[in-house]
């Protein structure tokens, strides 16, 4: 009998994502298996030849890096007037010379625009672009779909489109424009920097249009819904989507659809190209390919002609050769040996299928097209089970199959942040640890036949995917920029990144471990939002709805960089005549003192009234020439922040969403985007925002907290300041910084107000709970575990679960977000807590401007008994006396138990507390023991050995005030 090293043949390893790796394997020929648990627990034999499979090879691709410079130029007509994009930089950026410059407001014609560049002591090169028509003012709507760009021609040193280059200066030069265009004004806008280029879209700008504009229902026929084979026929089709719905609406009808083409010889023009799709379609719609049963389109085609189009266009795409039978339908042998799956499905996936197994109760379209496709549904479910199974039983790895394991990490893009470092969570159990992607999908392409295979897998919580694919066939993967908190796009479908030239051949002839790391400004949005949802979900217990967050040029179109969160994705709430509203005041219409501004708000109203249901977002996040909305590590938490608000809101009351978040955001744009201090809706709006983005990201967007550190549009809390939010910004005094504004003080004081009444721990808490927001070192910033926030000039610690409970108040005290009704709801969420009158009351009055803290022992009870705080807490009193401290138990099987109905019994204390102290016996407060402990008036101090870390509570002894 062969010895065996049990080490070398067989390990398991978890590797924190459970994914079982066989590093090798024994392959048994010819006798019996004997004694199987003697020799190897798994298999072991009495002869036979031992095989050894090679371990599975790891490599790490190539960063995936996205922009980090964005330069505009602009050009207006009436007055003549040129606007360049220039740019300085401390060190040199690397960047690919773009292949087109594109156009956000007006068009090119046929005119030249410059990218000018040069590095230190080096020669200044100069790049020349024309215009995408061939004519000066286009007139039909495909030319002026190709003027949605300048081309590129030629750079002075002989560089071409797609090569590399690096500079440190640069200067973006529009000379002219279509001044005939209704924008009046031409306005392009590029990105530079990183290695993922945009690929070439599957369809151009104009050829869409050109589709679009020239098909007619009326000049179509119905196609027979049987194939020459007796099969239900399948067409492939282009299918033009004009709003979410619509997408939404195919998935309910089981069409097979895809933003990527369905067959092999469509993906040669990405042949060894790594880079992102935006899916931006041509500005008003966006074409997907699909496999649609005829008995589909023939219904969908009634509908059209009857006067109820539910797609302005679908289109019968030309097959393959070899792909397509002798009545145009697609050959179902030809997907047969492809190994292709009709939306992912094996008969034995359909063979109990119902009446209808699309997706149903999605707020599709209105009422009457809800219901044709309600309809439609119901008939063709058979049709597809029919189908599925007429194409059956697929065996995809005729050529043995591999396990591909991809690992995703997310690196900073903030240039104040460590890059050297991926990405670290700011909160909770995991505070420190690399922030992940979980629940992205992942699509793996394979070639080489007619249609490609397609395996999907989606991330688990460790941001890592493991597929089963095909071995030593060319593979392609995609990763789309969605998961189940948010989904990144440009226009109506995530985002995608995609490798063409990774996986070779030669790399999948055996297991392949990958690592793919990621720095870029759109994977960097979705990482807070996934952050900012597993907050939600693990320290408030609150399920936030999927955000839809824009970026690129539409969101541009929204203003001149600024980012907002209008919540449009709301089911109540009506998005065209309130984003016009949005645009016109962020595009600052009313500044005439800028010449710019009244030029560029005509412009993008226009605009953003054509483009219509591509606005229906919860974020948009333009591109700004700082990069600060994309790449910072905490501006999207602060959007994330508002969306939270919304969300919650709309969790409460759905009719509300519209009238009270709606009158936020516009009084928020009230005086030319430029709010005063007595905008109440405004500032409270943005003070929730950025209290949240200090939970999120340790970070603020508004005021300056004492001693923060600035990067990229945010202000951090150092870990060892020992203040920063814990500051009470509205005191005499406190929190004045010479870059704040009077509105920005509101904003501090009810963001460091909401702080004091939620964190209240230790600085780094044991458990997932509200923290302090002193996450980060000094520059370079990373996570740090020197942490000193949480000042215990109060003792109001609310559990994360009451977040949702303020909001609930709020609502309950009135449906506009005004101070009595919002700070009135904070101190109910407090009450119910069980927190004292006057605990509450000194929270508030830390906050006031009466109060001078260079008294801190003054009394605080004669603020709280006069308005505003009264008005919020209620009237009350803090006379009283306080018991002897109280201690009954010593640390038990249990724990320490103080409870109030104990003390009564012994007659120690009174009825109804006005308030409490609970401290150790050693005379430390609960706060500063790190342990999670429950100190409540009605309740008494109560520890529990299960909820600490070591098991063990210590020994406390608390104390009441009575009346």
């Amino acid at each position: 009998m062969t010895k065996l090293d049990l080490n070398k043949l067989y390990r398991r390893g978890d590797n924190g994502r459970g994914v079982r790796r066989t590093q090798a394997w024994l392959s048994l020929n010819g006798c019996a298996r004997q004694t199987l648990q003697l020799m190897l627990l798994l298999v072991t034999a009495s002869c036979g030849q031992v095989q050894v499979e090679e371990a599975p090879q790891q490599f790490t691709t190539p960063v995936w890096s996205g922009a980090s410079l964005t330069l505009t130029a602009t050009r207006a007509y009436s007055p003549t007037r040129w606007e360049d994009g220039v740019a300085t930089l401390d060190a040199p950026l690397s960047f690919l010379i773009p292949k087109h410059l594109p156009v956000v407001l007006g068009n090119s014609g046929n005119h030249r625009a410059d990218l000018r560049f040069r590095l230190s002591g080096a020669e200044e090169v100069v790049c020349e672009y024309q215009g995408g028509s061939d004519k000066a003012h286009p007139e039909t709507t495909v030319e002026r779909a190709r003027a949605h760009r300048y081309v590129f021609r030629r750079c002075s040193n002989g560089l071409e489109s797609g090569q590399s280059a690096q500079a440190d200066w640069f200067q973006l030069h529009l000379h002219n424009g279509d001044h005939k265009d209704p924008a009046r004004i031409t306005q392009l806008r590029v990105e530079l920097g990183g290695n993922m280029s945009e690929l070439e879209p599957p369809i151009s700008p104009e050829e869409s249009v050109a589709l679009r504009d020239s098909f007619s229902w009326a000049s179509t026929s119905a196609l027979p819904e049987q194939n020459l084979e007796g099969q239900p026929a399948l067409y492939y089709a282009l299918v033009y989507v004009e709003e979410k719905d619509q997408v939404d609406a195919l998935d309910e009808m089981l069409v097979h659809y895809s933003p990527l083409p369905l067959f092999s010889e469509e993906f040669a023009r990405w042949q060894g190209q790594q880079g992102t799709f935006g899916h931006e379609g041509d500005g008003q719609g966006q074409f997907l390919f699909t496999l649609m049963p005829a008995a589909t389109y023939n219904l969908l085609r009634k509908a059209a002609l009857e006067g109820e189009p539910i797609y302005r266009v679908i289109a019968l795409r030309d097959l393959p050769a070899g792909a397509q039978l002798d009545d145009g339908s697609v050959s179902y042998q030809a997907l047969r040996e492809s190994g292709f799956l009709y939306r992912g499905l094996q008969p034995a996936d359909v063979e109990t299928w119902g009446a209808s197994e699309g997706r149903t109760g999605q707020p599709l379209l209105n009422q009457l097209r809800r219901a044709i496709v309600r309809g439609i549904a119901k008939v063709v479910t058979g049709v597809v089970r029919l189908a599925v199974k007429g194409i059956g039983v697929i065996d995809r790895w005729g050529r043995g199959s591999i396990q591909l394991d991809v690992e995703f990490q997310v690196f900073n893009t903030d240039r104040g942040f460590d890059q050297n470092v991926p990405m670290q969570r700011a909160w909770g159990e995991g505070a420190g640890q690399p922030v992940v992607l979980p629940d992205l999908r992942i699509s793996v392409w394979q070639f080489g036949t007619m249609a490609p295979a397609l395996y999907t897998a989606r991330t688990g919580d460790t941001g890592a995917a493991t597929l089963r694919v095909a071995r030593g066939r060319p593979t392609t993967f995609c990763m789309r920029l969605e998961n189940d908190a948010a989904v990144v796009t440009r226009f109506l479908l995530g985002m995608e990144f995609c490798d063409f030239q990774s996986l070779t051949p030669a790399r999948t002839q055996q297991d392949v471990d990958m690592v793919q790391p990621l720095r870029s400004g759109p994977v960097n949005v979705l990482a807070q939002a996934s952050e900012g949802r597993a907050y939600l979900r693990d320290v408030a217990g609150y399920t936030a709805h999927k955000a839809v967050i824009l970026i690129g040029g539409l969101a541009s179109l929204s203003g001149r960089g600024e980012a907002v969160a209008p919540c449009l994705n709301m089911p109540s709430k009506g998005h065209v005549p309130y984003v016009v509203a949005v645009s016109a005041a962020l595009s600052g219409a009313c500044e005439t003192d800028d010449i710019w501004k009244p030029l560029i708000a005509q412009a993008v109203i226009a605009a953003v009234a054509l483009a219509g249901p591509a606005y229906a977002v919860d974020i948009i996040l333009p591109d700004d020439d700082a990069g600060d909305n994309l790449n910072s590590r905490g501006v999207l938490s602060h959007e994330y922040g508002h969306f939270t608000l919304c969300s919650m809101l709309y969790r409460s009351s759905p009719e509300n969403i519209t009238v009270g978040y709606t009158d936020a955001v516009m009084n928020r744009l009230s005086n030319c985007g430029l709010p005063g201090p007595n905008a109440e809706a405004a500032y409270l709006n943005e003070a929730f925002a950025d209290f949240m983005s200090g939970q999120f990201a340790g970070g603020v967007n508004y005021f300056v907290p004492p001693a923060s550190n600035r990067s990229q549009g945010m202000r951090y809390c150092p870990s060892a300041s020992g203040a920063c939010m814990d500051a009470n910004c509205g005191a005499l005094g406190q929190c004045l910084n010479g870059a704040d504004d009077a509105f920005d003080r509101q904003v501090g004081r009810v963001a460091t107000l909401l702080h004091d009444a939620f964190d209240g721990r230790p600085s780094l808490p044991p458990q997932n709970a509200p923290g302090n927001a002193d996450v980060w070192s000094n520059r370079p910033m990373r996570y740090s575990t020197d942490r000193r926030g949480s000042s215990d000039d109060e003792r109001v610690a609310l559990p994360g679960t009451a977040l949702f409970r303020v909001i609930q108040r709020w609502d309950a005290r009135g449906a506009l977000l005004r101070q009595n009704s919002f700070l009135g709801g904070l101190s109910d969420a407090m009450a119910e807590a069980g927190v004292s009158w006057c605990d509450r009351c000194r929270v508030f009055a830390l906050h006031d401007s009466r109060w001078d803290p260079s008294t801190p022992n003054t009394p605080v009870e004669p603020l709280c008994q006069s308005a505003p705080i009264r008005d919020w807490i209620g009237p009350g009193n803090c006379s009283g006396t306080w018991t002897p401290w109280l201690n009954r138990d010593a640390p038990s099987l249990s724990g320490d138990w103080e409870s109030l109905v104990d003390f009564l019994g012994m007659g120690q204390a009174c009825p109804n507390p006005l308030g409490i102290e609970c401290q150790t016996v050693t005379g430390v407060d609960w706060t500063q023991t790190g342990q999670v402990y429950t100190c409540e008036p009605t309740v008494g101090g109560i520890c529990r050995n299960v909820d600490q870390t070591n098991g063990t509570c210590f020994d406390y002894r608390v104390r009441f005030l009575c009346p």
